[in-house]
């Protein structure tokens, strides 16, 4: 059986130039492409492993959704919670939780849910759910 050897999430965008400043200026992504170049429709964002890409077309909801959330492993979880505090609405932590994983979770400038987490040592800061 063939190997699936990545995923890049595509989501919708009503606004694709505040999506990528949010994502480049805020969560460090690079934009890798984009297209067209002067008025993009779709683009694609990296950081580290990690791959997203977002388009203004194609889509029939009138707004962004998702009944999940995407979830980025990172080397420093307390970095991007700094980083990001002031800049994107946090929803939950940081915290650790039972199953040995530190983790916040933020709402990107379209409503997306995204959460970030690392392995940890630490006790737990919450009660499971």
């Amino acid at each position: 059986m063939e190997a699936l050897i990545g995923l890049a999430p595509m989501l919708l965008t009503r606004d694709m130039l505040a999506t990528i400043s949010f994502y480049c200026d805020v969560l460090g992504f690079t934009l890798d492409s984009q297209w067209p170049e002067n008025e993009p429709c779709w683009c694609s964002l990296t950081n580290g492993m990690s791959r997203v890409m977002f388009t203004t077309q194609g889509y029939k909801a009138e707004t962004p959704t998702m009944t999940g959330r995407l979830y980025f492993y990172t080397t420093n979880v307390m970095a991007i919670y700094e980083r990001v505090k002031s800049r994107a609405k946090v929803i939950e932590g940081p915290e650790v939780y039972f199953y040995r994983m530190k983790e916040i979770a933020i709402e990107d400038c379209n409503g997306y849910v995204l959460a970030f987490g690392q392995d940890t040592d630490e006790a737990p800061t919450c009660q499971q759910e």
